[in-house]
């Protein structure tokens, strides 16, 4: 469980940080807030208010696919994960951020930017994930044909039975009590502004809860 919230901080953290805005003049608080939400309009939604002049947004979905292809190389061999636990990985982060709850408080100016307050209710992954994984686990100590297989192979089984478990509890999400998490919009580069990667890794692990 802890690689999906990991995977999730990663995916948030690089997609927060690419969604960069440009101004010609020094940003409000207003700036500051609506660059947060819509930075998590679009990788939520797959939409966003187009006031906001994001750089690059029209790639923001080659940017979640890469995003999750280094989320999985960073929690392990990625190379020894098959196409179709890729697939069913990328499929249950997608769900999850489309089901993500959040809201944008005010923006209060600070020395060197704009701290923004997210409200993030943590989507709950309870104990029937686990339980599945158990369960699958023991059943693979049981067959005989186990000694058969390579750690890849058992790896993937475990990873597409934890897919599968949360595919089945985001069908019916429950959100826990909302936790606030506040990032600093600011100059990150001549002219160009947003959130950095560790203010938007925070988001993500404030995005998903197991327990």
């Amino acid at each position: 469980m802890k690689k999906f919230k990991r995977a999730a901080a990663l995916i948030l953290a690089l997609c927060m940080l690419f969604a960069l805005t440009a101004c010609s003049s020094k940003p409000t608080a207003e700036d500051a807030e609506k660059y947060v939400q819509a930075v998590l309009d679009l990788i939520c939604t797959g939409d966003y208010d187009h006031s906001v002049k994001l750089v690059d947004a029209d790639e923001m979905s080659a940017t979640i696919d890469k995003s999750i292809d280094e989320a999985l190389e960073a929690l392990g061999d990625e190379t020894s994960i098959s196409d179709e636990v890729k697939s069913s990985f990328r499929e249950v982060m997608l769900d999850m951020f489309a089901k993500a709850k959040y809201t944008v408080g005010d923006a209060v100016e600070v020395e060197g930017g704009f701290d923004v307050p997210v409200t993030m209710e943590p989507i709950q992954i309870g104990s029937t994930v686990e339980e599945a994984v158990n369960k699958a686990a023991e059943e693979l100590a049981n067959d005989p044909n186990v000694a058969n297989m390579s750690e890849a192979d058992i790896m993937n089984t475990l990873m597409q039975v934890v897919v599968d478990a949360m595919k089945a509890e985001l069908e019916d999400p429950q959100y826990g009590e909302g936790v606030e998490v506040t990032v600093r919009y600011k100059e990150l580069e001549d002219g160009v502004y947003g959130v950095d990667e560790a203010d938007g890794e925070k988001l993500g692990e404030a995005m998903f809860q197991a327990f």
